[in-house]
Parts: C-alpha cells; sequence; structure tokens
C-alpha cells in the first residue's frame, strides 16, 4: 500500500482546498449572467475592436468572454460573448452599446441572453495575442516579398 505523499514545504499544514473553492473555477456561480452581442456595420473588423471590448471586459473584472469577427451578408460582424454577475454584464451591456473604437463605423448593436460556453477571459486573450501576431507576420512577409520584386 503506498503512503500519502510527504507535505512539501508550500503545502505542510495547507488545508485541503474547499469543493466551492474547486468548483468556482469549472462551473458559474448561480449569479452568474451572459450575454450575445452582435455589433454590425460597415467598419468594425481592422478598428480593434475585439482588443477594445476586451480591455472593457477586464477593467470589469469579467472572467469569461471571447469576441469574434465575421461577415454576413457582406456586412462586418463582430460577436462578442461575456459572463460575469449582474453588475458586470449590466455595465458591459451599456458600454457595448454605447461606446466604439474611434475609426469603428457601426449601423446597429443587438444585445440578447445566451446560454452557450464561454472560455475564460485569460484563454481568449492569449488566443488574439497569437492572432494578431500571425497577422503581423504574414504582413511583414508581404512587405519582404514586395521588396524582393521591386530589386
Amino acid at each position: 500500500m503506498l503512503g500519502a505523499a510527504a507535505p512539501t514545504p508550500l503545502t505542510a499544514g495547507a488545508p485541503d482546498p474547499s469543493p466551492e473553492f474547486i468548483n468556482r473555477r469549472t462551473t458559474p456561480l448561480l449569479d452568474e449572467m451572459k450575454l450575445k452581442a452582435r455589433i454590425n456595420g460597415e467598419k468594425v473588423h481592422d478598428v480593434g475592436y475585439r482588443v477594445f471590448l476586451l480591455d472593457l471586459a477586464l477593467e470589469l473584472g469579467i472572467e469569461r468572454f471571447a469576441a469574434y469577427n465575421r461577415i454576413d451578408g457582406g456586412l462586418e460582424v463582430v460577436s462578442v460573448m461575456a459572463e460575469g454577475d449582474d453588475d458586470q454584464i449590466a455595465a458591459l451591456r451599456e458600454l457595448v452599446a454605447s461606446k466604439r473604437p474611434k475609426d469603428a463605423r457601426v449601423s446597429d448593436v443587438a444585445i440578447e441572453d445566451y446560454d452557450g460556453r464561454i472560455v475564460s477571459t485569460t484563454d481568449y486573450s492569449q488566443s488574439l495575442m497569437i492572432q494578431i501576431i500571425s497577422d503581423g507576420l504574414l504582413a511583414l512577409q508581404r512587405i519582404e516579398r514586395g521588396k524582393a520584386i521591386m530589386i
């Protein structure tokens, strides 16, 4: 029979995590709300909208957030999903409806309740950063190819 692992200096005397602590990271709290917003317009892509919205979510302390660019019927669309407490979601709802990046041209903002899965804000931030870096590398490659053609 295997014995219990010896406590390390970091865990010695530390209580076992409570089920509430463990579940906090994997299941939503009962008072959590979700929203989905659809931002339509002539120019809502390539104006920093997703980063702008992420900054709003971070300022509000929202822990689950995602935003995606889409094209629908020739119109640019940013779809936003967020989960937080009542106050956070109410504040985000107001900000999404009233604020936008400087160069955005928005024709409509539709906001509704949402019941789907939403990734953590940290995971979304990392994914967005990878997309931005990838886009930048592709742009640099196009510039380099253009220089080679000019020479």
